[in-house]
């Protein structure tokens, strides 16, 4: 601490001495500064009170030192947060506003795409229009023509019902005249006559043969059936034996049954004319390389009544089967046939509601599945 230690005299000095104190502190703004206390009088207490004014001076001087310093620092570090704070407000604005362009190029693409989708909606509902338009147009004209052609189909039908029905009695006699005739030159006819006479007799079981087939195509097309009645599949199967026992007795065709559906609500007419289409064909395309096999089984399956007739036969060439079910389609030319076997099943199953699939074998046979 330090003193300022000048002459005076007895009752001037302490007085001098306090005022060149106060001076040096004015000057110096320096608190720590003390007068001397030069007696124990009045002076000496005035010394000792500006002394303790001093030192309460500095020790406020001091705190007030402290507080600025800390005041100091905390306003730094404000400023810097603020500044930082400001800095992410700008960087924000920044985002903010690139968010903003990027809002508003979205909102303009998307009012593009609106417009884009107005018009093309306006154009799809033009075009709806229009081909509405032509649908009601067409469906007139579909209308008309399938008036036209069922007017055509009942014409046909009635057609083939009535020349097949005429041709009957011709044809029987032409078969009745050929018996006399075979009778009468039975003795005189040489072979060659003989062979001619044959081959009288086959067109003419053909031509028998065509006329059945066409009675049939016209019973299945207009759906002449008698009504359904419970029908048993053996019994059905046995009818059809009968009339086949022949090819079976000179194939030597093994048939076997499984059924576990004995019964079915159905024509009996239309389940024995599937079953003798099935069977006859599985005994006339069989496979001369294999003893003949026919596996026939009834079942259940999804709510419906199937019936599988499998065979081990010559099977169905691949490219055959888009056309397997075509009137008059025939597949293997080595035997006679009409081909209209299939079609007549296919037709039958389906005037009821039901189906019929084929599974191919290749050439190890084939798999018919009748759905009721």
């Amino acid at each position: 601490m330090g003193t300022f230690q000048v002459p005076l005299k007895k009752h001037s000095a302490p007085i001098i001495a306090l005022s060149e104190t106060a001076t040096a502190i004015s000057d110096r703004q320096d608190y720590s500064v003390r007068a001397i206390k030069q007696g124990k009088d009045e002076l000496g207490f005035l010394t000792d009170a500006f002394n303790d004014m001093l030192e309460q001076i500095q020790a406020q001087n001091q705190t007030l030192s402290r507080f600025n310093k800390s005041l100091e620092q905390k306003v730094t570090e404000r400023t810097l947060e603020l500044e930082i704070a400001l800095k992410e407000q700008k960087e924000a604005e920044i985002e903010v506003f690139e968010k903003n362009k990027e809002l508003s190029h979205t909102l303009e693409e998307l009012q593009s795409t609106e417009e884009k989708l107005i018009e093309l909606n306006n154009e799809l509902e033009r075009r709806v229009e229009d081909r509405t338009k032509e649908l009601l147009v067409r469906g007139k004209e579909l209308k008309t023509k399938n008036l036209e052609l069922e007017k055509v189909n009942i014409d046909l039908d009635n057609f083939i019902y009535t020349a097949s029905h005429d041709l009957k009695s011709p044809i029987a006699n032409l078969e009745g005249l050929l018996i006399v005739l075979k009778e009468k030159l039975e003795n005189i006819a040489t072979p060659i006559h003989l062979q001619f006479l044959d081959m009288m007799n086959t067109s003419i079981f053909k031509l028998k043969k065509t006329i059945a087939d066409l009675t049939e195509i016209t019973r299945v097309q207009k759906d002449i059936e008698e009504d359904p009645k419970q029908v048993f599949f053996k019994q059905s199967i046995e009818d059809v034996k009968e009339d086949i026992m022949f090819g079976m007795k000179e194939s030597g065709v093994i048939i076997k049954e499984e059924l576990e559906v004995a019964q079915i609500f159905y024509p009996a007419k239309g389940l024995r004319s599937i079953l003798y289409n099935l069977l006859s064909n599985a005994i006339k395309y069989r496979s001369l390389e294999r003893p003949a096999e026919i596996k026939i089984k009834t079942y259940q399956e999804n709510g419906s009544v199937v019936m599988m007739v499998e065979d081990n036969g010559l099977g169905i060439a691949e490219h055959h089967l888009p056309k397997l079910f075509s009137m008059f389609k025939r597949f293997h030319n080595h035997v006679d046939g009409t081909g209209i076997g299939l079609y007549i099943i296919k037709k039958t199953v389906e005037n009821r509601g039901g189906r019929i699939e084929y599974v191919s074998k290749g050439d190890k046979g084939s798999i018919f599945k009748v759905y009721f």
